[in-house]
């Protein structure tokens, strides 16, 4: 499930990541996709925290690929932010949506953001959405719960999906968080059917209790600029100069960003 506002993907879009070199890169799919955007309605707040690894042939270890922080209040607003090994040590790409519709990317190595605002059709589909989340957790075409665990005393469903191509992904979803996904793996099955791991995200926390205010902060003195601005930069800062398939996507991204002021 893919969010239906694809300008707000965090600074760091897969088609930038991809062209640097790291082919393991992946966002969380539905994570920002599906919540109640209503000031009224009171949910159930967490912080999680994980983090990512890319694996090469032969590497059991895994080599370090992004810091990951995702998390929500009590009155709704949602966050995520994220460092990879190609950005500063401390340095995040935020993704926010408050309650009363307001959505951000804000970049904040770069002091840049984009800023925009649900319509009232999004709104309602995103309200929906979450009404439909089922208790299983099972969100995706080919889903199979294989199981149940617990982590940090929240307990949590075990699913796997494999794909026509025999790339298999193994995920940690938490059905009292709104299914989000705590943990994964990406695996890809050879021709002599054995699995061979590409990518992880490891957790590292798991809190249910109201996050530090600090991560919701909208950058109110950043530089506002349309996606393609935003990721360009974002680009150039990683090495990236030439991008085809990015300028496709950062156009599409600034034609919603536009109609969405």
């Amino acid at each position: 499930m893919q969010s239906k506002h694809p300008w707000i993907s965090l600074a760091l879009s897969a088609a930038v990541i991809a062209a640097a070199g790291y082919a393991g890169y992946r966002m969380m799919r539905h994570y920002m996709a599906v919540e109640v955007v209503n000031a009224q309605v009171r949910v159930t707040p967490f912080r999680i925290e994980t983090l990512g690894y890319s694996f090469k042939p032969e590497s059991t270890s895994g080599e370090y690929a992004f810091r990951r922080i995702a998390a929500r209040t009590t009155q709704g607003a949602r966050v995520l932010l994220e460092n990879t090994n190609r950005m500063p040590a401390e340095s995040f790409a935020r993704k926010i949506e408050f309650p009363d519709g307001r959505f951000l990317t804000v970049a904040d190595f770069l002091k840049m953001k984009a800023t925009g605002r649900f319509s009232v059709e999004e709104i309602a589909n995103r309200r929906r959405a979450n009404d439909r989340l089922p208790p299983d957790c099972a969100l995706f075409r080919n889903d199979l719960v294989i199981g149940n665990t617990t982590a940090h005393g929240e307990p949590l469903v075990t699913i796997q999906n494999t794909d026509p191509q025999g790339m298999r992904y193994t995920v940690l979803r938490a059905p009292r968080l709104s299914c989000v996904d705590v943990a994964w793996t990406y695996e890809k099955k050879g021709s002599d059917g054995a699995l061979t791991k590409l990518s992880e995200a490891r957790l590292v926390s798991l809190a249910v209790a109201e996050p530090e205010a600090t991560l919701f902060d909208p950058g109110t003195d950043y530089r506002e600029a349309p996606p393609s601005e935003l990721q360009r930069t974002f680009a150039r800062s990683i090495g990236v100069t030439d991008c085809t398939e990015c300028e496709k996507q950062w156009a599409k991204d600034d034609n919603y960003y536009h109609s969405r002021q």
